[in-house]
This record gives structure tokens, sequence and C-alpha cells, in this order.
């Protein structure tokens, strides 16, 4: 009997100790399942957004890019809202550095280039809205952008 009080008395000690960790515990453990979540997330975007191009797509939605990613649109706009963007802004983004390459490349090769025709490869419904995200996400319109371009060696 005495056997069983001391073992009673050492559980209630490990209780008591792991009751005074638990919140920390709790905190290190949604942390850690917060951020698997972000490089979950982050994996998927590259492997079924970025390297499929699924953002050259014109009419994308967030719920369409959710479902590609094997979430729901709440979940994924989380995501975005955690880095600090929203899915227009991520989506823009890749378009523009989309365009930035085919405009290199386009330099490159001697080609002629019409931004409304990039622009339009690159997944913008209009050049108006590409006009507007390009000056968002670069800070200049895409004239002074062309310009900074052709004076670069």
């Amino acid at each position: 009997m005495a056997k069983i009080t001391k073992n009673v008395a050492e559980l209630s000690k490990m209780i008591v100790h792991y009751c005074s960790f638990r919140p920390y515990l709790l905190f290190l453990y949604h942390k850690t399942k917060t951020n698997m979540k972000r490089l979950h997330f982050s994996s998927l975007l590259r492997k079924h957004c970025e390297v499929s191009r699924l953002y050259l797509h014109h009419d994308l939605t967030l719920t369409q890019l959710a479902e590609a990613i094997g979430t729901n649109r709440t979940y994924l706009s989380a995501y975005f809202a955690q880095k600090g963007i929203t899915f227009n802004i991520y989506i823009n983004r890749l378009r523009i550095q989309y365009f930035e390459r085919l405009y290199y490349k386009a330099v490159a090769n001697y080609q002629p280039i019409s931004a409304k025709q990039l622009s339009s490869a690159c997944g913008f419904r209009s050049y108006v809205t590409f006009s507007e995200a390009f000056k968002t996400i670069k800070g200049q319109n895409y004239s002074e952008w062309r310009k900074k371009m052709s004076t670069q060696p």
C-alpha cells in the first residue's frame, strides 16, 4: 500500500509539473503547426501554381487555386494574410515576373515588343489591369521601367 501511495504522490508531482508547462507546450505546438502549414502551403503553391504556371490563366480565382493545392479558400486566404499579402498581389507578382522574363527574352532575340501582347500572354485580362499591377509591384509605370531598362548596359 505504501508503494502505491508513493507512486500516486510521484504521479501527482508529474501532473503538477506538466500543467505548469502546458501553456508553453501548447504555444510551441501551435507555433510549430502553423510554421509547418506555411511551409506546406509554400511548397504546394510553388508546385501547383508557379511551376505549372497556373497564374497565367486570366480568370484564376482564389477558390480555383485553393482546389488546385488541396485546401479551401479560407485557409489559403489566411495563409496569404499571414504573409502580409493578398491573393491578387501574389498572382500579380508572378505575372509581372513572367512579363519581365518575356520582355528580356524578346530584347535578347531582337523581337518587337508590345506590352499589350506580353501582358495578355502573362494572364492579365486587360492592359489597364496590367498597368495598375505593374505600377503597384514595381513602383513605376511600364514606360518608366522600359526607359530605365533600355539605358542599362
